[in-house]
């Protein structure tokens, strides 16, 4: 029997209904983890996260990115990378915002965690 922890407890009570959510950047928008952008004069930049949605889903998002750098080694890898290239607190986000997309498809296809993928 797989047990539930309060983190998990909050994430899947912040989430709600997973069939709220069309595609993967619905969820992303909705925990705020999505980038803003801006255009100007035919150039669009990317700038930091929205912090629009569920700040409680976005805390609980960016405070289960240690646990999970720890026990996967492709979350590892991928955190290690952009900690060298943008420095821990995009890493910190990055890692966060891999980790609802993980989330989202597993709630929608009723799988597992697999932590080598």
């Amino acid at each position: 029997m797989t047990r539930l922890t309060p983190k998990c407890l909050l994430i899947l009570s912040e989430i709600g209904d997973i069939s709220r959510f069309p595609r993967e950047n619905s969820i992303v928008s909705y925990a705020g983890l999505a980038p803003s952008v801006h255009s100007s004069g035919g150039r669009t930049y990317h700038g930091h996260i929205t912090k629009q949605g569920s700040r409680w889903l976005r805390w609980i998002l960016i405070e289960a990115v240690p646990h999970v750098v720890d026990s996967s080694t492709s979350y590892r890898c991928l955190y290690n990378n952009l900690v060298a290239k943008k420095g821990k607190g995009t890493a910190k986000v990055a890692i966060a915002r891999k980790l609802l997309i993980a989330i989202y498809y597993m709630l929608q296809r009723g799988e597992r965690f697999d932590k080598f993928k």
